[in-house]
């Protein structure tokens, strides 16, 4: 498989968009010291900071728009072959374009799309393919999955839009659970939400962690709110959910064994 192709239809990027760039720079390489972060220039008129993990870079850090009332939170990047088309999927199937294809001079063309339920995401035209760690190690991402109102739409949606087969996966009355697969290999997972749930329907970033229980507590005495405690997925591993200082949510995973 080329490299290109291995990077389609993978999460291959992610960026914290938050309202407050120092303090989650200080948040978050305090929780991670596995992170390096690198200032980028201004290119878009921002400040835009790098993080590298274990040598590769894995996302960025940017600045919200303040006048814009959105909760801050960690946005996903898919490799996609065509951004533009990828995007007029997302509104065929009902979603929306928060902000249209553009280019970023030596990276790619992406944009800002929504599903139909309203989860965020960035489909990006890679210039040079990015390859996804197959065994990430600790500090950097590792899964992502879509918390969503309508898993079955969601199911058709990511389908058309990036070739994802789903495939059910029990995990002991968890129920409604969904793996997204290219070929062989799970690339993602979908879950639904319970009848009634005031949670917005969004992907929930996870970073690899050598111990859950050591790293959650290093977190909440960092000044992060634990959503889920740490808890096991047996014969998976070990998984808890926080939302960092400004309340953006990520999660921790263990991987079982490890």
């Amino acid at each position: 498989m080329t490299a290109t192709a291995r990077c389609l239809g993978r999460f291959v990027w992610h960026d914290l968009m938050t309202k407050d760039v120092s303090a989650a720079v200080k948040f978050y390489t305090v929780l991670f010291p596995e992170w390096a972060i690198h200032d980028l220039d201004a290119t878009f008129g921002m400040p835009y900071r790098i993080i590298v993990a274990a040598g590769e870079e894995i996302g960025g850090i940017a600045p919200q728009d303040p006048s814009v009332d959105a909760p801050c939170f960690w946005l996903g990047s898919v490799a996609v072959e065509d951004c533009d088309a990828t995007v007029t999927r997302f509104e065929q199937g009902g979603g929306k374009c928060w902000v249209p294809a553009q280019e970023i001079p030596g990276v790619g063309r992406y944009a800002v799309v929504a599903d139909a339920q309203g989860a965020v995401l960035k489909p990006i035209q890679l210039t040079y393919p990015r390859t996804p760690p197959r065994r990430p190690a600790a500090g950097q991402f590792c899964w992502d999955t879509l918390m969503t109102s309508d898993l079955e739409a969601a199911r058709q949606t990511y389908a058309g839009a990036f070739g994802w087969q789903a495939a059910e996966l029990s995990l002991g009355g968890t129920g409604g659970y969904t793996t997204f697969r290219i070929g062989e290999e799970d690339v993602a997972a979908g879950l639904a939400l319970p009848p009634g749930s005031d949670s917005r329907p969004g992907w929930l970033a996870y970073l690899r962690a050598e111990n859950v229980e050591t790293r959650t507590n290093k977190a909440a005495k960092l000044g992060a709110t634990i959503l889920v405690k740490p808890q096991d997925l047996p014969g998976i591993g070990r998984f808890s959910i926080l939302a960092d200082p400004m309340a953006a949510v990520f999660a921790l995973f263990q991987p079982a064994g490890a």
